[in-house]
């Protein structure tokens, strides 16, 4: 047998030539390449599912010692390659814990003294409910006109001298709160007089009144205030019969606006010089800039500014007097009418108990005396007021 060029010659017990075949090399299988993932990325974002677990992670699980493996892939030692492990379910997110109840803030300490947090939210509440709330000048100026009268106490000064004619008056009027709707109302008042030396007037008067009054707000554009007493103005040094007097007033407000009120009404005085007066005007007040108010409603208009929620200046008009049932010192009676027109600038303060409290300074002028039995009109000088006034 000989052999060339790779070829093999062979001879058969025929002597046929038989041509020999190259020789074909064995496939070799390529080994597969190791491509381990990065420690710090999860495997799933590196390579398809095959890749990973036939190349990557099977390198990674037979090369790495066990203790160094994380628990994914010690969950896939012993994984065939080519093999597709099932890829876990997410772990289910467990729903949100119930957010606990608040617990109840008890009433009480076990010694029987309020929990703190009760005693600040009965402080809140009672601010805004009970009397000793202090009135806000500031809010107070942009609220509608709703009160045409309310209780107002005052000590009042009016000096004189010689024959002059001079008064030193404690007032309280017979008059809700304000924010008050209805009720029965009283009054007491005292009246010291100095001169004139022509007149002899007594030196005291008094006025007692028992009445009711009633506000409401109908609706959103109306409102109403009404009020009526009956009272006893007299010296009381004989019969007071013509001292009864019964006061009265009824008053609509329309609300055209949340700036603008339209009042509208009558005052009923019952006194001597004038019996009944007319209440007329408007008032304004500009929300955008609150602090400035106008009730320019006649007999008793007014003007304010809110300097802070405590304090406030004023200026105000009206018309003073009144009449009484007197006794001379002869014991002859008669019937005595005062009247007065009044300018006032006043300077006012909150206080506890929704209360204002107010020192004022009054021009007095167009004052007249006029008595029932000496037909005729006493005219005085114009003088100065001096005022302490608690209004509510």
């Amino acid at each position: 047998m000989m052999m060339s060029f790779g070829m093999v010659r062979a001879q058969s017990p025929d002597d046929q030539i038989i041509i020999p075949q190259p020789a074909i090399p064995k496939p070799v299988t390529p080994k597969p390449l190791e491509i381990p993932p990065p420690d710090n990325q999860p495997l799933h974002v590196l390579a398809e599912p095959n890749e990973l677990f036939q190349n990557g992670a099977a390198s990674r699980i037979a090369r790495v010692p066990p203790e160094e493996l994380s628990p994914g892939e010690l969950s896939l030692e012993g994984s065939q390659p080519g093999s597709v492990p099932p890829i876990p379910e997410q772990h289910a997110i467990p729903e949100q814990h119930a957010i606990p109840e608040q617990h109840a803030i008890p009433e009480q300490h076990g010694n029987g003294a309020a929990h703190p947090a009760v005693r600040e939210e009965r402080q809140l509440l009672g601010d805004l409910l009970d009397s000793d709330a202090v009135p806000d000048f500031i809010r107070l100026s942009t609220e509608r006109y709703a009160d045409y009268r309310s209780a107002e106490s005052s000590w009042s000064f009016l000096p004189a001298s010689g024959d002059d004619f001079g008064w030193l008056s404690y007032q309280n009027l017979p008059y809700l709160q304000r924010g008050t709707q209805s009720g029965i109302t009283t009054s007491i008042n005292i009246h010291w007089l100095s001169g004139p030396l022509s007149i002899p007037l007594p030196p005291r008067l008094y006025d007692f009144a028992l009445g009711y009054q009633k506000r409401q707000t109908v609706s959103e554009i109306f409102s109403y205030d009404v009020a009526a007493s009956a009272g006893v103005y007299s010296d009381f040094e004989s019969s007071a019969r013509d001292g009864v007097r019964f006061i009265s007033h009824a008053v609509g407000i329309v609300h055209l606006n949340l700036c603008t009120d339209l009042v509208f009404g009558v005052d009923y005085l019952d006194r001597d010089d004038i019996a009944l007066l007319p209440v007329a005007g408007i008032s304004y007040r500009d929300t955008s800039h609150p602090g400035l108010r106008f009730d320019l409603v006649f007999p008793r208009p007014r003007i304010e500014y809110a300097f802070s929620k405590s304090v406030r200046g004023y200026l105000s008009g009206s018309m003073d007097g009144g009449t009484w049932d007197i006794e001379y010192p002869d014991e002859s009676d008669d019937v005595m009418t005062y009247r007065d027109l009044r300018l006032a600038v006043g300077l006012e303060t909150a206080g506890p108990g929704s209360g204002v409290s107010a020192w004022e300074l009054g021009y007095v002028f167009d004052r007249q005396l006029e008595l029932r039995q000496n037909p005729g009109t006493q005219h005085f000088d114009d003088a100065f007021v001096l005022r302490l006034v608690w209004r509510q």
